[in-house]
């Protein structure tokens, strides 16, 4: 039986528990049938230890109670205690009882039904981790007709049964825990590099958007320039046309002078022509002096204008050294991803190769305890051909089924043996103690000849125990500390069910009796 399938069947134990407990409860919430519930205030105000004190109280208690807080016992004390102190103040408070008691609609009480929802709300492994505590710790708390714990001195983990429960418990949940941190931790690296990858790409776009503003102001410079050139260009043209004119002008007045003359003979012509001739050299002087600004102003205009082009060419070689920026972003970001990818492999590939090398590990381990598996099978199957011929398979597999529901109490072993009895074969062995039904299995106490029919005692060594069939009944006499002795079913696994199941007992010291299914 593999470790899943191992826990799956002790969920199947509890479910099938506490739906027993709840066929023993009134239709009416409002009066439950005695076991089924309890006053939640009895758990007001209760610290942890005083809600164990109360807990264990109940569960030893002679009474049907003991059903109700042995389903507190076998879903854990303290995480139920957790289930219920919601804040976390470690006491118990009203409101806390009063939710942790509306699942069957009454608020005062605190039913099975409440417990299921509260166990249905814990994390699984919570409750497999109570329930391998319970099977580890054998049936510890042995008082009169509980199951006992080992003898001093034996180690469990010595025998083949202790060797699977090490593997399956221990060895392989820790690899497969430290594989799943391996590949947490590697998700964790891969998403940090995806992460890089999204800002990198970010980053890029903040850079692009930033040169792209660059890149902008810079045409912006340079159509000014081009505005300042045009604008000087038009100056020049103006003042060259002036300046054309200018010297038209003038070469038109000296021509005039040139053709004046002031010795004619004639007075009056010559007085004429002296005044014509002063006003053109007056003119001409002026149109002199406008041409020679006119040149000037020019020639800064052109200087302006040169000054222009050359902060032209210079905004230009800075455009397109944004631009050659702006083209070497796309390759270089495909780099530096490429380099991220790279890298993220570089992660699979370790925990590929990692969880590798501990599947094969956890794969040898699996193999491991199956060939303790196969080596308990044999034992098993050689001890029914040899010992145990007359089992009769069908009704032991009946009588263990039955046997798995069970209260979750310790000290009521008869009891829990005699519900499964009921359950199988409509007999009860009615005795106050568990070793008074030896006599009454062997056919030797009236009224029990019909039940004592339906088994065959057989002769069955100590180290065999462990591998009865399923649905065998061993019996413990009494011995110091056990008064009442000890009564259980075996599973055919190992394990043995009373009022709880454990670990199959195999070493008290007392003399034992065995009763197969016939």
């Amino acid at each position: 039986m593999s470790m899943n399938e191992f826990f799956g069947n002790l969920e199947q134990q509890i479910n099938r528990s506490i739906d027993r407990a709840l066929s023993n409860t009134s239709t009416s919430f409002t009066n439950p049938m005695a076991g089924a519930s309890v006053d939640s205030s009895v758990f007001l105000g209760a610290d942890l230890d005083k809600f164990t004190e109360i807990v264990n109280q109940g569960a030893n208690s002679n009474s049907d109670e003991s059903v109700f807080y042995g389903q507190i016992n076998s879903s854990g004390v303290e995480d139920m205690f957790e289930s219920i102190d919601e804040d976390g103040d470690g006491v118990i408070e009203e409101e806390e009882l009063r939710k942790a008691s509306m699942s069957d609609g009454n608020v005062d009480n605190l039913s099975v039904l409440d417990l299921r929802s509260l166990v249905n709300s814990m994390p699984y492994d919570k409750i497999l981790n109570n329930l391998k505590s319970q099977i580890a710790s054998a049936g510890s708390n042995n008082t009169g007709g509980s199951s006992g714990v080992y003898a001093p001195g034996v180690n469990a983990q010595d025998t083949v049964q202790g060797k699977l429960d090490n593997l399956e418990s221990k060895e392989i949940p820790e690899l497969k825990e430290q594989r799943q941190e391996i590949i947490d931790k590697a998700q964790e690296e891969i998403d940090a590099k995806k992460q890089e990858s999204e800002e990198l790409v970010q980053q890029n776009q903040e850079t692009l958007d930033e040169l792209g503003e660059q890149h902008s102001a810079k045409q912006d410079e340079i159509n000014e320039c081009d505005t300042k050139i045009n604008d000087f260009t038009n100056k020049i043209s103006e003042a060259k046309s002036e300046k054309h004119s200018h010297e038209s002008t003038l070469s038109n007045l000296e021509g005039e002078l040139s053709t004046l003359s002031t010795d004619t003979g004639d007075e009056e012509t010559d007085a004429a022509n002296a005044q014509r001739k002063s006003e053109i050299e007056s003119q001409i002087q002026e149109l002199k002096e406008k041409i020679a600004e006119l040149e000037e102003q020019i020639e800064e205009y052109e200087a302006q204008k040169q000054e222009q082009i050359n902060l032209k060419a210079q905004k230009q070689e800075e455009l397109a050294a944004i631009q050659e920026e702006i083209s070497q972003q796309e390759p270089m970001l495909a780099e530096q991803l490429q380099a991220i990818e790279d890298e993220i492999k570089a992660i699979e590939t370790q925990r590929d190769e990692q969880v590798a090398a501990i599947d094969s590990e956890i794969e040898a381990k699996e193999q491991e305890a199956l060939g303790y598996q196969k080596d308990l099978g044999e034992r098993a199957g050689q001890l029914q051909s040899s010992t145990l011929g007359a089992y009769n398979a069908e009704k032991g597999e009946l009588l263990a089924e039955n046997a798995l529901d069970v209260a979750g109490t310790t000290g009521w072993c008869l009891r829990g043996v005699n519900n499964s009895l009921e359950e199988t074969y409509g007999q009860r062995l009615s005795f106050s103690a568990a070793y008074e039904a030896i006599p009454a299995l062997q056919g030797n106490v009236a009224g029990y000849e019909d039940l004592a029919a339906k088994f065959q005692q057989v002769e069955v060594s100590r180290d065999e125990l462990a591998s009865l069939p399923a649905g065998s009944i061993v019996v413990w006499d009494r011995s110091e500390g056990h008064e009442y002795g000890h009564i259980s079913i075996a599973l055919g696994d190992g394990r043995e069910s009373s009022d709880h199941i454990t670990q199959q007992i195999t070493n008290r010291d007392a003399d034992y009796y065995v009763f197969i299914p016939v």
